[in-house]
Order: C-alpha cells, then sequence, then structure tokens
C-alpha cells in the first residue's frame, strides 16, 4: 500500500498465510513472460517485464515501483497484468464526468508508458474498472453507479457507455453543477443489493438506473 512491489514463486506463495496476504494492497497472478501494467489519474500507463520485478520473500520489504518505472508521483488507479488487460475492457471515468469504454487490446506495446486517455488540461481520471469479456456481453443487465463529491449519484446501463479508442475524452456520463466533480465509479450488477464506497456498504438499489448525462440525485444510500 506504500508503492512497494516484489515477486515471489508460486511455489513460496501457497505457503503463505491467508492473514499475512491481508497486508497487501494488490496481489497480481502473473506469469515470468508477462508485464506488470498501471494506470494513473494523469491518463497515464506504465509497465514492467515482470522479470525486472526483483524477486523476494514474504516479509521483504521489496523496492519501490518508481525505481522500476517512470510513473513518478502520479496516483495509480488500477495494476493488472498484461495477460489480463489484453482480454479485459476498461471503464474510465473522469472527475469531470466524462465515461468510455476501452477494449484492452489497445494498450499493448514495447514501450514502457503510454498514454491511456486524453484529459482536458483541468480533468485527472477518477476510476477505472476492468471488465471481463462475459460482463461486457451482459452489458444490459450491468449498472454504472457514479457519486459526486458533493454526494449526488446516478446509476445508468452499462450498454449505454460506447467503446471508444484509447486517445478519445469519452462521452458525458453525468453532468455535472459548479464546483462538483466525479470522486468514484462502479459497475455492478443490476440487482446487485450493495457496492463498497469508501470502505462502507451502501445500498445498490436506492441509486435508481435512469439514463447517462442526466444530473445525480440526493438520495440516503445507507443500508
Amino acid at each position: 500500500r506504500f508503492g512497494y512491489t516484489k515477486s515471489i514463486d508460486s511455489a513460496s506463495y501457497s505457503r503463505v498465510a491467508p492473514e499475512t496476504l491481508e497486508e497487501y494492497a494488490h496481489i497480481i497472478p502473473m506469469k515470468n513472460t508477462d508485464k506488470l501494467c498501471f494506470f494513473t489519474d494523469e491518463g497515464n500507463m506504465y509497465q514492467i517485464n515482470a522479470l525486472d520485478i526483483p524477486q523476494g520473500k514474504i516479509r521483504d520489504k521489496g523496492v519501490l515501483i518508481q525505481t522500476l518505472s517512470k510513473v513518478g508521483k502520479e496516483n495509480i488507479i488500477l495494476y493488472t497484468s498484461f495477460e489480463e488487460l489484453f482480454e479485459s475492457q476498461l471503464v474510465f471515468v473522469t472527475k469531470n464526468g466524462y465515461i468510455k469504454q476501452v477494449s484492452g487490446a489497445e494498450f499493448e506495446t514495447v514501450r514502457y508508458s503510454l498514454l491511456a486517455t486524453k484529459l482536458e488540461d483541468d480533468d485527472k481520471v477518477a476510476s477505472i474498472i476492468k471488465l471481463s469479456a462475459s460482463e461486457v456481453l451482459s452489458s444490459d443487465d450491468m449498472k454504472v453507479i457514479i457519486i459526486t463529491h458533493k454526494g449526488l449519484s446516478l446509476g445508468f446501463s452499462l450498454s449505454e457507455v460506447s467503446e471508444l479508442k484509447r486517445i478519445s475524452r469519452g462521452t458525458i456520463g453525468i453532468k455535472l453543477d459548479d464546483g462538483d466533480y466525479v470522486d468514484f465509479s462502479t459497475i455492478v450488477e443490476t440487482n446487485a443489493e450493495s457496492f463498497t464506497y469508501k470502505d462502507k456498504e451502501l445500498s445498490a438499489k436506492k441509486v435508481r438506473k435512469r439514463k447517462r448525462a442526466q444530473i445525480g440525485h440526493n438520495a440516503n444510500l445507507e443500508l
């Protein structure tokens, strides 16, 4: 959770106690021929060859990810292996309310960094949600939930979110009041009872399924 990373062979990993694994913010299964990909709020993707991540023991601190890449002080939103990314679909939501789907195949590159999405000068990526092929195929049964800084929420069908190119800005997901911005977004099944936001379980049912690009509504989402 402090940005340190290391690799552990599968045999050693299988002997680690579950309570020890809970100390790690991200655990990503990878082959040694794979790449670790990570996306930031500045709209960039970075990748590191798996073999370039130092091996260690479970109690070793590891190395700062900044020493293995040029990520600098950007806030990392999503970590994934490239093998999983290639078979997935990413949904980008920005603080200014733009949304789009992008095929994971768009991020195949030999470079160590890549522009992941187009952003306006005053915009940042608020969330990136990775979807499986089956989730994309059932998009009519999936609901996008957006929550703003002022506590407004909007829900709409995933099928309303267009698949666009990596370098596109996206379309309007939610209309925002002056001074407001997107704080959080997730995607759940339409009949889901709840979702997690800032370590709290909130009601997904209370986020009414409406249309994309509308103004959010103020509702008590507590269970």
